[in-house]
């Protein structure tokens, strides 16, 4: 029982709230963009209800899960798969890019190293990745976000990185007397 009359109201809108929301979802699933898209917006929204009315749920220590930790706890795999499809697609994009190599020389201050374009997508890149998964609620799902599309990117873009020193290292390392 709320003493709080805006909690009481969310607490009778979430049945109906929770309907609308699995019926988005099931035809969601079937567009990878959209069902991104869609569980970006119900995170705001969870976010929303939880700052601007001070919900909780009931739950004053743990707080309200949200609508997006219910359906994550039935399609996080599937929403998962698609997130890092995205991430990878967009991480070789980057490195195709005509200006990849390029150093931004407008990046940092004086005096300080310059990065390549690349080096400068690929951090936005894991920022973006970063944002969306520092909104879930769980740390399984946190963890995955953290240890696969994030270490996918990283070690795409070490290859890469050592892909490039190692014709550099043969141009510059002096030739070793034959014996």
């Amino acid at each position: 029982v709320y003493l709080d009359p805006v909690c009481a109201l969310v607490t009778a809108m979430l049945p109906v709230m929770r309907e609308k929301v699995r019926s988005v979802v099931d035809e969601a699933i079937k567009s990878p963009a959209f069902f991104s898209t869609f569980m970006s917006q119900l995170m705001t929204l969870d976010d929303n209800i939880r700052s601007r009315f001070n919900y909780d749920g009931g739950d004053p220590e743990n707080g309200w899960p949200g609508l997006a930790a219910e359906v994550l706890a039935d399609h996080f795999d599937a929403w998962f798969k698609m997130e890092r499809d995205f991430a990878i697609e967009r991480f070789e994009k980057l490195l195709e890019s005509q200006d990849a190599r390029k150093i931004d020389y407008d990046y940092a201050v004086e005096g300080k190293m310059k990065p390549t374009f690349a080096a400068v997508r690929v951090t936005d890149l894991l920022r973006a990745v970063t944002t969306k998964y520092e909104r879930l609620r769980r740390l399984k799902h946190k963890l995955r976000f953290l240890t696969d599309i994030q270490n996918d990117i990283m070690a795409g873009y070490h290859y890469r990185l050592r892909a490039s020193l190692e014709p550099y290292k043969s141009i510059t390392s002096p030739m070793r007397p034959q014996l």
